[in-house]
């Protein structure tokens, strides 16, 4: 979790972005990076917009690096280390007052304090972007919905390596 101070959600609302941060360096990530490129800008749109009106910005997302105080380092290194990731941060990287959680497993709230997060944030209704649509998506959304959390999923901001997946 991110060091910043927790401030009560104005909405009640959080955007949860679920793994956009990685080197796409595995099987089938060519596939799903181009498919991730369309949901780019808007999902930076979706942010921005958020962010304006005061709903907390969590990153969930699969470990890089050593993570916890090592963050910064670990994003330039990865910047430098992958173009794919590269282009991803640049549009959509974590800000300082972002928070971040690292997941062992697919879903946002298994092993992670998310669930704690969520309600030191005074938030019911999460809003669930990024990929993959039918794994890590699917579970985060599915796990916030066994928590009785209201859920979106903005279909232009979720990709999945293919489209039927997704779809």
């Amino acid at each position: 979790m991110s060091s910043s101070r927790l401030i009560t959600s104005p909405t009640g609302e959080a955007l949860l972005i679920v793994d956009m941060i990685s080197h796409f360096e595995f099987e089938d990530g060519n596939k799903l990076f181009a498919n991730t490129r369309r949901i780019l800008e808007p999902l930076a749109d979706l942010r921005s917009q958020l962010k304006s009106a005061g709903v907390p910005v969590i990153y969930v997302n699969d470990g890089i690096g050593e993570g916890g105080e090592r963050r910064a380092h670990d994003l330039a290194e990865l910047k430098v280390r992958s173009k794919k990731a590269r282009l991803v941060l640049e549009c959509l990287g974590p800000e300082p007052d972002d928070h971040w959680l690292v997941k062992p497993q697919r879903s946002g709230f298994y092993a992670t304090g998310l669930s704690n997060l969520l309600h030191h944030l005074s938030v019911g209704s999460v809003i669930v972007a990024g990929v993959t649509t039918d794994i890590c998506v699917f579970f985060t959304a599915h796990d916030a919905y066994m928590r009785g959390y209201s859920i979106r999923t903005p279909s232009n901001c979720c990709a999945a390596v293919e489209e039927s997946h997704h779809e």
